[in-house]
């Protein structure tokens, strides 16, 4: 390569004058040969941008080298400033500079290549080498720490998980004992064959189970009861409550002001239609029982 291009940026006045001087306008490529050059001047041209601003077109050598030296001191001062900007952070600040670059380079990286500085200063650069050198340090145990962090937060995340899992898995077994205890102890026949027998029989065992705790509750199987909230409850209702807490206080009970009443298991839902349209609205009991898929519905 003998040849190497510039495009050279001119101001409005630069560009005026040049037009007053020869008519035309300004070219803006410019190709220099560098065999027309020493070497120092060689090194000095290869080093600047390829893009310069001019005030004016260069007619000689001379002209090239004091505007290439024009611009390359400029980019010396704009890296020195930015060099002093980095020398003049503060330690937490320059820490997270550097954990940010570690995110893209390496630790052992040059700093001056990973902050574009080549060209300021070398003191400048050595003395950021060396704070650069202790914040990538600091930036290093800062990420071990964060990272131990997660790995704990994690763990005991995963711990809990695995805790409620087994907890889970201890009430549903403890469940499925319980089911198949009082099927088997208390279920009529038609329920105790069909357990035997595999049949998927919930429905049945919902309703038999709360029938024989609660003998005036209706299972709300189809989920069709509504209610809205119950303020300031009899005392007859109070007193229920308070009673089934004391027998069951792993179930919820709650007074509730029912609007429509449950369907029955095994009702149509035409006669439900008319059974509703009938139904005035009363005070009631909703009962949950771990393990249930529908409420319990006790009228008070």
């Amino acid at each position: 390569m003998s040849q190497i291009e510039f495009v050279l940026h001119f101001g409005e006045e630069a560009e005026k004058r040049y037009m007053i001087q020869t008519g035309e306008r300004p070219n803006g490529r410019y190709s220099l040969e560098l065999k027309d050059f020493t070497p120092e001047e060689r090194a000095r041209i290869l080093n600047a941008d390829r893009h310069l601003k001019a005030d004016r077109v260069p007619q000689n050598k001379a002209d090239w080298m004091t505007l290439i030296e024009a611009h390359l001191e400029e980019k010396r001062q704009e890296a020195n400033q930015k060099a002093k900007k980095y020398l003049d952070m503060g330690e937490e600040e320059l820490v997270s500079e550097a954990l940010n670059k570690l995110s893209t380079y390496k630790p052992t990286d040059d700093p001056v290549r990973i902050l574009d500085l080549q060209r300021a200063d070398e003191a400048l650069k050595s003395s950021l080498r060396q704070r650069w050198a202790k914040a990538v340090q600091q930036a290093l145990e800062k990420k071990a720490e964060e990272e131990r962090k997660k790995r704990a937060e994690r763990e005991a995340r995963e711990a809990r998980e695995k805790a409620e899992q087994e907890r889970k898995e201890a009430l549903r077994q403890a469940w499925e004992k319980m089911r198949e205890e009082w099927i088997l102890a208390h279920g009529s026949e038609r329920l105790v064959k069909a357990f035997k027998m595999g049949y998927e029989c919930d429905a049945l065992f919902e309703q038999e189970f709360a029938a024989f705790h609660f003998p005036k509750a209706e299972c709300d199987w189809h989920d069709e009861a509504t209610w809205r909230e119950r303020r300031c409850p009899s005392m007859k209702a109070l007193q229920q409550v308070e009673e089934y807490q004391k027998r069951f206080p792993d179930w919820e009970f709650q007074i509730v002001w029912l609007t429509s009443p449950p369907r029955p298991f095994e009702m149509n839902r035409q006669d439900y239609a008319g059974r509703d349209q009938l139904f005035e609205p009363r005070e009631a009991i909703a009962i949950k029982i771990p393990g249930f898929s529908s409420y319990i519905i006790e009228k008070v």
